[in-house]
């Protein structure tokens, strides 16, 4: 997220050099704001994610060696 926050910032920077009006500075930077929360956002969700797996992962393991047992 900080690499891309840095991005935005150059973005941010590149325009105001354009001496655009103060209403266009804003919605730039409320864009760069809504994509970095986005980015977080997409982190986490992937942090959960693994989460999941590794929850599922361990269920799947169990229930193969439940299967194993009651097989022999």
């Amino acid at each position: 997220m900080e690499q891309t926050m840095k991005k935005m910032e150059k973005w941010v920077f590149e325009i105001k050099k354009h001496n655009p009006s103060e209403e266009v500075i804003n919605v730039v930077e409320e864009i760069c704001i809504y994509a970095g929360k986005q980015e977080q956002r997409m982190k986490e969700a992937e942090g959960r994610l693994a989460l999941f797996r590794q929850f599922f992962g361990e269920l799947e393991k169990e229930l193969l060696k439940e299967d194993s047992d009651l097989k022999h």
